[in-house]
């Protein structure tokens, strides 16, 4: 198969529906023997071996203008009703295309709708009635269907794996550690714009740290589309959203059913082509990745990034050559930017660290790590805070005691990878942003000169200037 982006942006250009057929050939089919007409079916994909039909993986419907995908399989299904019935082998799949997207179903998923009574099997392809558009709507299930736009990798990978000789079921596309990012940016194209929640709603649910990332999880780490995590803030109820955060006066629930715009259409659609969940194994990497689930510009602004784990080795390693080999147990820890806890991997002595991060959808994922036995911390001892502009007096008791207690505070390490901002990304010279830098510690204390800060450390030149 070869296509190129030039390719695919053509599509919307093709002049006639032969046009189309004959792109669709040359851009996905290369590989295959293609009929573009025969016997009334406008597109026919099929394996031939020294002039002899192999396996027919595709009969399918083709429009040069924008339809309806059901309106589009109801006139494929009148087409071929004769071919059915006189015992022809039937494809391994139907299909239908326009300018815009192409969508698949395996031909066993029409076999119910060819033994409806009620069926108007009369009734021309080409003046297909609302009432037969409808039955197909109902009965049609399992539709794979994808832009042309967007999806040319994905629709690629389907023919690839699927239209092969003697591949019984359908394979959908694997998420797994390399690719659940791109995913994630194709979701929040096609189907954030359908969660039915205002503007006001997002900065309600972002003033308490859920994202639009958190809605992606839900969906991603769920079967029969049902959320299989009950630690995540935002689960999948089959046919809606629940929020699982609660108000800290009334203790209910925060939007205790998000519901689809548009009936959850663009949902369904978009996650047809993906097998849910992932994996095993691609669990905790996606968990603890999700930090790459943010915008570019949003990632950049918080420090929102994860420390590789050589660094985090090596880091360690010179903790070790500063403060001694029993240093974890000499020691009190504070990573006061933990995100997921990354840093802290490998760590021996739990009652010794602490760990804080700005967005509570963190904390809440470290918590399911350690239920998991997966990471070596406390619970009590990983909270919501934001060290530069958050109250002190609010930390937990024990960390507040060590920070309080002259002795103790001597023996408070704080460790972490920062968090910082650039006031202007050389990818994106023209939008340079403006007070990066300020925060209520900086208002308080200003800025540390640099050779102060080179010898002494900021928290000590803080402690200075309290004085």
């Amino acid at each position: 198969m070869h296509q190129t982006a030039s390719q695919v942006k053509e599509f919307a250009k093709v002049k006639s529906e032969m046009d189309l057929r004959l792109k669709v050939k040359d851009t996905f089919f290369g590989d295959y023997s293609v009929d573009v007409e025969d016997e009334r079916i406008d597109f026919l994909v099929y394996y031939e071996r020294t002039g002899f039909f192999t396996e027919t993986f595709l009969w399918a419907e083709s429009k040069d203008k924008p339809t309806d995908t059901f309106e589009m399989f109801a006139q494929l299904l009148l087409t071929i009703k004769k071919k059915v019935d006189t015992g022809e082998m039937p494809p391994k799949y139907l299909g239908v295309f326009d300018r815009e997207k192409i969508a698949f179903t395996e031909f066993e998923n029409a076999q119910p709708i060819f033994n409806l009574n009620d069926f108007n099997w009369s009734e021309r392809p080409s003046s297909v009635s609302k009432k037969t558009i409808n039955q197909v709507a109902r009965h049609l299930k399992n539709i794979v269907e994808y832009r042309f736009e967007n999806n040319v990798t994905e629709i690629v990978e389907f023919i690839r794996t699927n239209f092969s000789l003697g591949k019984i079921g359908t394979t959908k596309a694997q998420i797994n550690k390399n690719n659940f990012v791109t995913v994630y940016n194709k979701w929040v194209r096609e189907v954030l714009p359908s969660i039915g929640l205002s503007d006001k709603d997002w900065k309600n649910l972002k003033r308490k740290g859920i994202g639009d990332c958190e809605f992606y999880l839900a969906d991603l780490l769920s079967e029969e589309n049902k959320t299989i995590s009950d630690k995540l803030n935002i689960v999948l109820q089959s046919t809606y959203y629940e929020s699982k955060i609660r108000s800290t006066d009334n203790l209910k629930f925060y939007y205790e059913k998000i519901s689809f715009r548009d009936k959850g259409e663009a949902h369904t659609k978009f996650w047809t082509r993906y097998e849910r969940p992932p994996k095993q194994e691609y669990h905790k990497h996606i968990i603890e990745r999700r930090d790459l689930l943010r915008p570019q510009d949003i990632r950049e602004r918080k420090g929102a990034f994860f420390t590789p784990q050589i660094w985090v080795e090596k880091s360690q390693e010179y903790l070790a050559k500063a403060f001694g080999e029993d240093w974890q147990e000499e020691y009190y820890i504070w990573d006061c930017c933990a995100g997921t806890c990354n840093l802290l991997a490998g760590l021996t002595n739990p009652y010794n660290v602490w760990a804080s991060t700005i967005d509570q959808p963190d904390v809440d994922i470290v918590h399911e790590i350690i239920d998991r036995k997966a990471l070596n911390l406390l619970k009590s001892h990983v909270f919501q805070f934001d060290f530069l502009n958050g109250d002190f007096s609010k930390l937990p008791k024990g960390l507040r005691d060590i920070i309080n207690d002259p002795k103790k505070q001597k023996k408070l390490i704080i460790y972490m990878n920062p968090p910082y901002a650039e006031a202007m990304n050389r990818r994106d010279t023209k939008n340079a942003k403006t007070d990066v830098n300020r925060s209520l510690v900086e208002k308080k204390y200003g800025s540390p000169p640099e050779s102060v800060g080179k010898k002494i450390g900021f928290l000590r030149y803080v402690e200075q200037k309290s004085r």
